[in-house]
């Protein structure tokens, strides 16, 4: 049974695969059947064509940019958030907006976003996508660094302010270090 279910698991990666070794001619003609004569040249023809390189630190820098945008500005913005003492409603107020953020699904966001990113000029550039990964995962992150946050003990930050720190300070040489793991997590 198992062997059963780890070939329809593999089945169309194995199809994938054998697709990619045939010919054009071969494809159209029988796209299914198996065929011993391998053309690996497709995938050289496809790195030539498509700009792999290009395309992999477009990736690559896409990804490290909104990774390390959200894990930052998120937990800077749940900080405040969770520890602010002043403007207490405002805030209460910007972290439920932030929590609908995170109940809508993100396709109800999808016009408006590409109607500002075409008003900002960032359309179809690689800086728009990383607002766009910013923006979408902005709730997610807020959400996940203040139910952290709220069990970092507040006498922590109180005695290093007692000791002269600021509050930027208290954050950066307190609270940060201990959000290690869902810094990980996100």
């Amino acid at each position: 049974f198992m062997y059963l279910v780890t070939l329809v698991i593999f089945y169309p990666m194995i199809m994938m695969l054998l697709v990619s070794l045939k010919s054009k001619a071969e494809v159209v003609s029988n796209p299914v059947g198996v065929k011993m004569s391998f053309q690996f040249s497709n995938y050289t023809e496809a790195f030539r064509e498509m700009n792999y390189p290009m395309a992999f630190c477009n990736s690559v820098t896409l990804t490290a940019c909104s990774v390390l945008a959200v894990s930052f500005l998120g937990c800077i913005a749940a900080y405040a958030i969770v520890r602010c003492t002043k403007m207490k409603k405002l805030f209460l107020l910007i972290n439920i907006l932030f929590m609908i953020g995170l109940s809508l699904p993100q396709q109800v966001a999808i016009v408006p976003m590409v109607l500002w990113l075409q008003k900002l000029h960032l359309g179809n550039t690689l800086l728009g996508v990383i607002f766009v990964y910013i923006a979408a995962n902005a709730s997610y992150a807020i959400f996940l660094f203040s139910g952290f946050i709220n069990t970092v003990p507040v006498a922590l930050e109180e005695a290093a302010r007692m000791d002269g720190a600021t509050p930027f300070k208290v954050f950066w040489k307190i609270v940060f270090p201990l959000l290690k793991a869902p810094m990980v997590t996100m």
